[in-house]
């Protein structure tokens, strides 16, 4: 069983252009305490399978993660 639970996934500012930044929201619950922040990865799979084509988007550190359901 997964300690964070991703509940939800909201983008802000679906459509943009091409140069925007990302805007999104998600929603998750933490059920136990954290020893480390959360790094979240917004990936682009090129192809299944194959992660040596996958490209990191954007990521950001999220933290102190309290217990519960946060965003």
């Amino acid at each position: 069983m997964s300690v964070v639970t991703i509940r939800n996934v909201e983008f802000l500012n679906n459509p943009a252009r091409f140069l925007d930044k990302y805007k999104f929201r998600v929603t998750f619950e933490c059920i136990s305490a954290l020893s480390d922040d959360l790094e979240w990865k917004l990936i682009y799979v090129s192809s299944p399978g194959q992660t040596e084509y996958d490209q990191e988007l954007e990521d950001c550190m999220v933290g102190p993660v309290p217990i519960g359901i946060n965003s």
